[in-house]
C-alpha cells in the first residue's frame, strides 16, 4: 500500500514537471522579446567569434532556432526551451545518482518551480545554455569519480569548454572540482591523475574562439566583464565606460529572496548548511560534492554584493548542487523537528510548490495583456506594434521622397534591437547612439561598420517622451518637428505610448 502511494506521488511530481515545461513553451511563443533577447538575436545576425557582452554561444542557439523555426518569438526562444527540458533531465540523473530517486525528482521539481529558473526558456539568455552545461559538466564529473571512468573527464572538459562558451561564470566550476577532489578522501587520487588535467586543457582548446576575439579586440570583452562588472575600472575602449553602482548587503540579499521565493531560499540554505556540517564531519562524498559545487561562486558573489549589486541570475549556477540535497535536507529537518514545526514545514513548502507557478502564470499573463490595476512591464510591451507603426512611417517617407530611408532608436541600444526584430530588413535599422549623443551601444559598436548613406532619410524612435527635435536638427537638414504618437492598447487603456519622428538628408556627422 506505502509502495503504491509513493509511487503515485512520483506520477504527480513527474506530471507537475511536464505542465510547468508546457507553461514555458506556451508564454514562449505569447509575449513580446524583451530589448535584451532582442539585443542578443542581433548577435545571431552578426556571426562572429565573440561579442562584448557574452561569448557566442547565445548567439549560436538563437541562429539554431530561428533556421528551424524563422524569424519569430519561439524560433528566438525555443533553443532555451529545449536546453531547460535537458538541464531537467540533468539534475533529476543527478539527484538520482548522489542520493536517491526521489531526491532527482524534486530536484527537477525545484528546478521548474524557483521563480529565478523558471523564467529560462521563457525568455533566452546566457544563462540558459550556461546552467544546462554547468549541468552536464558536474554531471561527468560525477560518472567519472563514482563509476571511475577515466574517459569521462574528456567529456566533462568538452562540456566545461561549451559553458565558458555560454558564459565567464563557468570558470568557478575549475576552482569547484579543484576542491572537491582536494577535500573528498575517497577521489583524492585523481589530482595524481594526467585526465583531469587534460580535461581543463581540453576546455580551453573550445574556449580559444573567445580568447582570440579578445586579442582583436584589445581584451574588450574580458576588460568589459571582469575590469567594469567586477572592480569598476574605466573600460579601455573610450565610450565604454559605466559607471559602478554601489548597492548594500541587504540590498542583494532580498534580491536573491525575490528571485527564488523565501521558502525555496531557506531550503537552500538549509542544504547549504547540512553540506557543511557533514563535510566538517567526513560523512560522505555526496555532501562534498553539494557544497564544493556551490560554495566557490556562492561565496564569491556574497562577499562581492557587500559593496556592490548581484544581479539574480549570477548565483543561480551555484544553487544546483544544493537543490539535488534539497529533499534529503528536508527529510533530516522533519526528523529534528516537532510537531507543529513539522506541520508547518508542510503548509509553507505546499503553499510555495502551488503558489510560485501561479504567480508565474500570472506575470505572464501580465506581459502579454496587462492585469488591470498592475503598472505595465514596459520590456515586453508593445515592439509588435511598434514595428508595424515605423514600416508604416519609413514606406510612406519612401513614396514621398523617393530616397532611402532609414530607422534608429534614439536610446544606447534597445529600441534599435527591437526594431531590428520586430522590422521586415534589419538592414534598415541603425544604431546612432554614439553619433548623436556621445553614448557607448555594447555590440553596435562593432557590428555598425556599415554606416546610413549622407542624404538618407531617417525615422527616429523614443519611448515614453518625445525625441529631442534640437539634436535631431544637428544631424538632419530637416526634421519635423510633428511627433507622431504611437500608443500601445491594452483592454481598451493606453498603457505606454512610443514618438516617431521624421528626418530628411542625414549629414553623417559626429555627435557635437
Amino acid at each position: 500500500m506505502g509502495q503504491f502511494r509513493w509511487r503515485g506521488q512520483d506520477r504527480r511530481i513527474v506530471w507537475g514537471i511536464v505542465l510547468l515545461l508546457l507553461l514555458r513553451f506556451v508564454s514562449a511563443a505569447t509575449i513580446n522579446l524583451s530589448p535584451q533577447e532582442a539585443y542578443y538575436w542581433n548577435y545571431s545576425i552578426h556571426p562572429d567569434l565573440s561579442y562584448l557582452d557574452h561569448p557566442p554561444m547565445v548567439a549560436w542557439v538563437i541562429r539554431a532556432g530561428t533556421l528551424l523555426l524563422g524569424k519569430s518569438e519561439i524560433g528566438v526562444r525555443i533553443g532555451g526551451l529545449w536546453l531547460v527540458v535537458v538541464s531537467t533531465l540533468l539534475i533529476n540523473a543527478l539527484g538520482r545518482l548522489w542520493f536517491s530517486r526521489r531526491a532527482g525528482l524534486w530536484a527537477a521539481l525545484l528546478f521548474q518551480v524557483i521563480p529565478a529558473y523558471s523564467i529560462y526558456g521563457v525568455i533566452i539568455t546566457p544563462d540558459a545554455p550556461l546552467i544546462c552545461f554547468w549541468l552536464l559538466t558536474i554531471y561527468l564529473v560525477s560518472i567519472a569519480v563514482l563509476k571511475d571512468r577515466p574517459s569521462a573527464w574528456y567529456c566533462a572538459g568538452a562540456a566545461l569548454g561549451f559553458a565558458m562558451l555560454s558564459k565567464y561564470t563557468a570558470l568557478f566550476l575549475v576552482p569547484s572540482a579543484l576542491l572537491f577532489l582536494i577535500a573528498d578522501r575517497a577521489h583524492r587520487k585523481w589530482l595524481l591523475r594526467k585526465e583531469p588535467y587534460l580535461a581543463f586543457f581540453l576546455s580551453l582548446v573550445i574556449f580559444s574562439p573567445v580568447i582570440l576575439w579578445n586579442y582583436q579586440h584589445q581584451w574588450a570583452s574580458f576588460a568589459f566583464q571582469f575590469g567594469r562588472r567586477l572592480l569598476g575600472e574605466d573600460h579601455p575602449i573610450p565610450g565604454l565606460e559605466i559607471s559602478h553602482a554601489r548597492h548594500s548587503l541587504i540590498e542583494s540579499l532580498g534580491i536573491q529572496l525575490g528571485a527564488i521565493f523565501p521558502t525555496f531560499f531557506a531550503v537552500l540554505v538549509l542544504s547549504f548548511a547540512v553540506a557543511l556540517y557533514f563535510t566538517i564531519k567526513d560523512q560522505g562524498s555526496r555532501w562534498k560534492f553539494c557544497l564544493f559545487f556551490s560554495f566557490p561562486i556562492l561565496v564569491f558573489f556574497a562577499v562581492y554584493s557587500i559593496g556592490s549589486k548581484v544581479n539574480a541570475n549570477w548565483p543561480l549556477p551555484g544553487y544546483l548542487a544544493l537543490l539535488i540535497a534539497a529533499h534529503t535536507c528536508y527529510r533530516y529537518l522533519r526528523f529534528k523537528s516537532g510537531q507543529r514545526f513539522k506541520i508547518a514545514q508542510r503548509k509553507m513548502l505546499v503553499f510555495s510548490l502551488y503558489g510560485s507557478p501561479v504567480l508565474c502564470v500570472l506575470l505572464v499573463f501580465h506581459m502579454a495583456l496587462v492585469i488591470p490595476f498592475v503598472p505595465v512591464n514596459e520590456s515586453f510591451t508593445g515592439w509588435r506594434e511598434l514595428g508595424k507603426a515605423v514600416e508604416r512611417e519609413k514606406a510612406t517617407i519612401e513614396t514621398e521622397k523617393d530616397k532611402t530611408t532609414f530607422i534608429f532608436g534614439m536610446d544606447r541600444y534597445n529600441i534599435t534591437s527591437e526594431l531590428a526584430f520586430y522590422t521586415q530588413d534589419f538592414e534598415d535599422v541603425f544604431s546612432l547612439s554614439r553619433k548623436l549623443q556621445g553614448k557607448n551601444a555594447l555590440g553596435f559598436e562593432f557590428w555598425d561598420s556599415r554606416v546610413p548613406l549622407p542624404g538618407s532619410n531617417a525615422v527616429a524612435v523614443n519611448a515614453d517622451f518625445p525625441p529631442d527635435i534640437a539634436l535631431l536638427q544637428q544631424h538632419f537638414m530637416r526634421v519635423d518637428e510633428q511627433v507622431t504618437v504611437v500608443p500601445i492598447v491594452r483592454r481598451g487603456k493606453i498603457v505606454r505610448r512610443f514618438y516617431v519622428v521624421r528626418c530628411y538628408d542625414y549629414l553623417n556627422q559626429t555627435a557635437r
